[in-house]
């Protein structure tokens, strides 16, 4: 087997290991609340517990996942830049308030081109949008909570920065050119979302996040940008 085709796979066992640690979350989150219902079961406190379960349980079982990951993620991508093993990025430019102003400019500017995308798709192919929506709206778009916004605006940028540029891609740059690398952890991220439409965006998004993070050697610059194109798109959401 090539090295090529082995850190293929290899670039793959990143998001084999978070997706291993979101099913394990959800049989051990469901299993406990089974229990917790059956205590309270009859009760207010009960009642209000359904409730609430049924609206905010997909979001506490990804938020964990994420945070289980995170921590993970750190020490793995800490071990492959110490190890000398996996090329590092240029050095560090400071991020400096020009520079997150850019990168401000960008997500904002990011985030209109990507709703612009989904109403051209809305007109050529409105099947498409169907499934597309009912993600959004398990997601909270139109209807936030508390839970649903710390899910999509903070959790998801940092970990899925963690997962796919800084795990991923710095994987892949060991045994392939930068742009090469660059559009297969891009493909990867568009296959994460699991849904065609989210799919290709993302995939765009993808690209624009790894090129960042060259440009700027670190993956605070590529959380913040996510994080602005995030929360943009909850903003749109609610207008």
């Amino acid at each position: 087997m090539s090295r090529k085709i082995k850190t293929l796979l290899l670039s793959l066992t990143p998001i084999a290991v978070y997706f291993i640690i979101e099913i394990l979350v959800s049989c051990g989150c469901t299993f406990t609340g089974m229990l917790g219902m059956t205590a309270v079961s009859g009760t207010v406190f009960g009642n209000w517990l359904s409730g609430f379960l049924e609206q905010e349980w997909l979001y506490l079982i990804s938020i964990l996942a994420y945070l289980i990951f995170f921590v993970i993620g750190v020490f793995w991508y800490k071990r492959m830049r110490a190890g000398g093993k996996y090329p590092v990025w240029n050095q560090q430019k400071n991020l400096n308030l020009s520079v997150l102003l850019k990168l401000a400019v960008l997500g904002i500017f990011v985030q209109f081109a990507i709703s612009f995308l989904l109403n051209l798709v809305y007109i050529v192919r409105p099947d498409l949008m169907q499934n597309y929506t009912k993600v959004m709206e398990n997601l909270g778009s139109g209807n936030p909570s508390l839970f649903s916004v710390f899910y999509v605006v903070i959790t998801a940028p940092i970990v899925e920065e963690m997962l796919m540029r800084g795990l991923c891609l710095v994987i892949l740059r060991k045994e392939f050119p930068f742009w090469v690398a660059n559009i297969i952890q891009a493909f990867y991220f568009g296959m994460i979302h699991l849904n065609l439409v989210q799919g290709i965006y993302a995939f765009l998004l993808g690209m624009v996040l790894g090129a960042v993070v060259k440009r700027y050697g670190t993956l605070k610059a590529s959380m913040y940008l996510h994080f602005v194109i995030n929360f943009s798109g909850q903003l749109l959401s609610l207008l």
